[in-house]
C-alpha cells in the first residue's frame, strides 16, 4: 500500500488564507494506492518491450528496412549508450521519441 498515492497531494481548487487567523487552508487528496511488483516473465520482459515499442518499425530481427528505417543490428559499435539512450528519449528523424521507457524497463 502506498499512502498518500500517487495522486495525492495539493489540488488545482486554489488556497483560501483566513486573515485573521493567518492559516491558509488548501485542497487535498490523500488517496491510498494498491501496488505490486510483477515477475519479469516473457510477456514483461525487455524482448516484450522491444516488439511492443520498437518491432513494429524496426523489426522482430532488428533488421529494420534501410535507409527509411535503420537497421539495429550492431547499434552499440556505431553509437555510445548515451546516444542511443538520448534518441530513445527524444527520437530521431522519423522516430518517435519514447520518453516513458527506462533503464529498468
Amino acid at each position: 500500500m502506498i499512502f498518500p498515492g500517487f495522486d495525492g497531494a495539493a489540488e488545482w481548487g486554489g488556497p483560501a488564507v483566513d486573515p485573521e487567523t493567518a492559516t491558509i487552508y488548501i485542497n487535498s487528496n490523500e488517496m491510498a494506492w494498491m501496488a505490486a511488483l510483477a515477475e519479469n516473465t516473457e510477456a514483461s520482459g525487455p524482448k516484450a518491450i522491444y516488439l511492443s515499442q520498437c518491432g513494429v518499425c524496426h523489426g522482430d530481427k532488428m533488421t529494420g528496412s534501410p535507409p527509411d528505417i535503420p537497421s539495429l543490428i550492431g547499434l552499440g559499435e556505431r553509437f555510445s549508450a548515451d546516444q542511443i539512450t538520448a534518441t530513445i528519449k527524444s527520437g530521431k528523424g522519423r522516430m518517435p521519441g519514447f520518453p516513458n521507457l527506462s533503464g529498468g524497463n
